[in-house]
């Protein structure tokens, strides 16, 4: 696979804090992801969902940066209506912290929407401010109204673009449509499980999956390969823009390296796909932000 012709892949950190509880723990991640040349990691303030702020901590103690790895956060929003949060005092308390955990003195923008982007980058125009390099937002087969809203805008202003949720939060797997939530993120009955249940657990969805999943046994893959091997080779996304991989043991990791290694998809599963959109198109294409 060359580097130059794809999106790059992105360790999102998440788990940093929760599944990776120690600095030893997150080490011998960022060992295992720079063997794979993967040398950028999203984190945010908010990360993991149970201790906020931890997730950045652990990339400071290790001292990342230093380690040449190119770090992504976020601003602190928790509340389902993040306005409050969103002043310039508490968005500069944000930032200030999130460098102090992280240890280095750079940082991004995220999910914003496109009317909202739009009148962002004006204002870089309007004041010759530097516009961001990066935006990261929901992307996936079943989520692709970023190729509709935000892409354009984002291409007109050479600005890459970092999918984060390539399989919907592990949905696309199937354990859900087949009742298997447990050890799943749809397990349990915490906040992120019933946000994860609101924003998928939908018969259209599930029709979706169990398409996919027949298209990939078919050519003897499983459901996850089919959606990473997609994103990565027949998606809107080209070079320059990245693809945010999480995993909460090193196994995973490198089962998803290895999938996506596989390079691209025969036609006859991505025209299955492309179908399986078409078919979600009117109701999913103006909710794509999650």
């Amino acid at each position: 696979m060359s580097s130059t012709s794809y999106p790059q892949l992105i360790f999102g950190t998440a788990s940093f804090g929760d599944a990776f509880r120690e600095p030893q723990d997150v080490q011998s991640v960022l060992d295992l992801l720079r063997t794979h040349h993967i040398m950028r990691l999203d984190t945010a303030a908010r990360y993991p969902p149970t201790k906020h702020g931890r997730s950045e901590e652990l990339l400071g103690e290790v001292n990342a940066a230093q380690q040449g790895f190119t770090l992504d956060t976020k601003i602190l929003a928790t509340a389902p209506d993040p306005s409050g949060e969103m002043t310039r005092e508490k968005i500069e308390e944000s930032v200030s912290a999130s460098l102090h955990r992280l240890r280095t003195d750079k940082l991004g923008i995220s999910n914003f929407k496109p009317e909202i982007l739009a009148a962002y980058l004006a204002v870089c125009d309007e004041h010759d401010y530097i516009k961001p390099s990066v935006y990261q937002g929901n992307y996936s087969m079943i989520n692709r109204g970023a190729e509709k809203h935000i892409f354009p805008i984002l291409r007109k202003h050479g600005i890459a673009f970092s999918a984060y949720g390539s399989l919907a939060a592990g949905f696309l797997s199937g354990s859900v449509t087949s009742g298997s939530k447990e050890g799943t993120r749809f397990g349990g009955d915490g906040y992120m499980s019933q946000y994860f249940h609101r924003v998928y657990d939908h018969e259209p969805l599930h029709n979706a999956q169990r398409k996919l999943a027949t298209s990939a046994d078919e050519l003897g893959i499983t459901p996850i390969e089919a959606a990473l091997r997609w994103v990565m080779y027949h998606s809107a996304l080209q070079e320059g823009d990245g693809i945010i991989l999480g995993a909460s043991r090193k196994s995973q990791v490198m089962t998803n390296i290895k999938s996506i290694s596989n390079g691209p998809l025969p036609n006859k599963i991505v025209a299955d796909i492309q179908a399986v959109w078409d078919e979600l198109r009117t109701e999913r294409e103006d909710n794509y932000i999650f």
